[in-house]
């Protein structure tokens, strides 16, 4: 057997890649099971996390932060607004939402993979940003008080969320004539069915439908 410091580079990667993977699952193990949060399962938690998460920052990289801020723009997103990013991956539209909101405003930055948290977490301290609250939840579970939220802002997530349990929870934490608004790029089918049940519910009416972008008020 080698000793460590007679690795090659190629065997140092390999240990930093099980090393890594041990990490994050001892981290789902805490999550999970020792402080009894809802999070990813086991498998996409670690599939996810072990290897797309390693590449996607560096999409952030190129992706225009202005692209983010349009869309929250166009969700009505103000100064002084409380708004709910769900599923907020890396981050960056929570990060442009809490710079329109102002001081006088709230971010609330919900996900369900701890890794998404940690590098958001990291990202608003950097950025001194006070009115940005990064907290780790499912969708349907968002533990915030009934008719507190003045906006919700879900990009590209909302397919992958337990979709009635989710809308319902919305509805819950939106204020009279709050806006939900959605940019999906996945599943729109799918996603434009089951707002169009939830407005049938008498949960949501539309405001607005453009390729892939849906804009609701709370009724």
């Amino acid at each position: 057997m080698p000793q460590w410091q007679e690795l090659s580079p190629l065997e140092w990667v390999g240990v930093g890649i099980v090393a890594y993977h041990l990490v994050i699952t001892i981290l789902w193990i805490i999550f999970k099971i020792v402080w009894g949060r809802r999070v990813a399962p086991w498998w996409l938690f670690i599939g996810y996390s072990g290897f797309i998460l390693i590449f996607w920052p560096f999409t952030e990289i190129f992706r225009n932060p202005r692209w983010r801020r349009k869309w929250l723009q166009r969700a009505g997103v103000k100064e002084g607004d409380v708004v709910l990013d769900e599923g907020f991956g890396m981050g960056t539209s929570s990060i442009a939402a809490a710079r329109l909101v102002g001081p006088r405003g709230k971010v609330y930055a919900l996900d369900n993979e701890p890794l998404h948290v940690v590098i958001l977490w990291m990202r608003a301290k950097m950025r001194l940003l006070k009115n940005l609250k990064v907290f780790l939840s499912s969708a349907d579970s968002t533990r915030l008080p009934d008719d507190s939220v003045d906006v919700v802002y879900i990009s590209d997530a909302f397919h992958e969320f337990p979709k009635e349990r989710t809308l319902d929870e919305l509805h819950r934490v939106l204020k009279p004539g709050g806006i939900l608004a959605i940019w999906e790029e996945h599943e729109k089918k799918a996603v434009t069915k089951t707002l169009k049940q939830a407005s049938e519910r008498g949960l949501f009416s539309f405001v607005e439908q453009e390729k892939g972008f849906y804009k609701l008020q709370r009724i």
